[in-house]
């Protein structure tokens, strides 16, 4: 509360550049969580590379924002792919929605081919009934897992074009090439997987659109359509679904490195901070509040002891003795985050 990290005009605000759930959740946690040496280091050399990059934070930001309509972001897909199967452990529904549905075209076959008898017609609108009975049923606990992966209007087609934003970007530094490869697979990888994913749920929304509601009608009624599609679902979440919370992890990743390296895009002369050994002192040259302009900020130089130390600060009111703290705070924040810091 006192280094304003978070809320209106704050640290956070200032930095932040993420559109999507991943990318904001990313970075609050960086804020709030010191990263290890070796890793600031990494972050670092990914920022840097990522600085110049205009465009791709441009587009990366673009795409984003139409994934505002969507505020759980990621996490009920995630939810969804860790959670255990609904269809797939009920075999005894799975056989039946098999059975019936070959029952179904069957009757519908012996109609059109050979003579019917009432004994074929009382089969078959007896197996329409058995499907409107189980649509009835388990109607609403199918829809629901269809919710979970998508609310129908481009959830999974906007993230496929984020990711494949993200893929083809050339990439040198440590931390960028291991994002992308947390984010890619053999046999096509993660744009492969979601375009997949897409096309299930084109299959599994026809009931959304005015246009294809009758065909999913008389899709469901005679065969049982959305049985089937929540299976191709569930299978394809055994294959794949132990890797989507690794998909969004590096993409948030991403998202975040993409705004610190805003930051230094924004702020050339500030400097990244060398890591020394705990116990040493602070030690800053040019030290300033990173939320004041350039116009109003009072710059110091500044070192901070061992931890049997303590550095005195006096002066009169409205002198910035707490300025001066914040800003000792503040740095030190984006320091331990991999940022850049408002010191030469």
């Amino acid at each position: 509360g006192d280094l304003d990290l978070f809320g209106h005009a704050s640290l956070f605000q200032w930095i932040c550049r993420c559109e999507t759930r991943s990318g904001t959740t990313t970075l609050r946690d960086w804020l709030l969580e010191p990263a290890v040496p070796s890793e600031i280091l990494l972050r670092q050399d990914a920022i840097k590379e990522l600085a110049p990059r205009a465009r791709l934070r441009e587009e990366l930001q673009l795409l984003g924002r139409r994934l505002r309509d969507y505020p759980s972001g990621p996490d009920r897909m995630i939810e969804w792919t860790e959670s255990p199967d609904w269809l797939l452990r009920r075999p005894w529904v799975t056989w039946l929605v098999r059975l019936l549905p070959a029952l179904f075209v069957a009757s519908g076959l012996t109609l059109l081919l050979w003579e019917s008898g009432q004994p074929v017609w009382l089969a078959l609108f007896s197996l329409l009934g058995c499907h409107f009975l189980l649509s009835l049923l388990f109607g609403g606990q199918v829809h629901t897992r269809f919710h979970h992966v998508s609310s129908g209007r481009g959830e999974v087609q906007n993230y496929l074009e984020l990711f494949h934003l993200m893929e083809q970007e050339p990439a040198v530094a440590t931390k960028l090439v291991s994002l992308q490869q947390q984010a890619t697979l053999e046999h096509g990888g993660i744009h492969l997987r979601l375009r997949q994913l897409g096309a299930i749920m084109v299959l599994a929304n026809l009931r959304h659109s005015a246009i294809t509601f009758p065909l999913w009608l008389v899709l469901q009624l005679g065969l049982l359509w959305d049985f089937h599609v929540l299976a191709v679902l569930e299978t394809w979440k055994r294959r794949h679904g132990s890797q989507v919370r690794s998909w969004f992890t590096a993409l948030g990743e991403y998202e975040a490195l993409a705004s610190l390296a805003a930051v230094h895009h924004d702020d050339p002369d500030w400097s990244f901070p060398t890591i020394a050994p705990a116990g040493k002192p602070l030690q800053a040259r040019g030290l300033g509040h990173p939320l004041l302009t350039d116009a109003s900020r009072v710059a110091n130089d500044i070192e901070i002891g061992n931890p049997h130390c303590c550095l005195l600060v006096t002066g009169s009111n409205m002198s910035g003795k707490s300025t001066l703290l914040r800003s000792t705070g503040l740095n030190l924040t984006l320091a331990q985050m991999g940022s850049p810091v408002c010191a030469t």
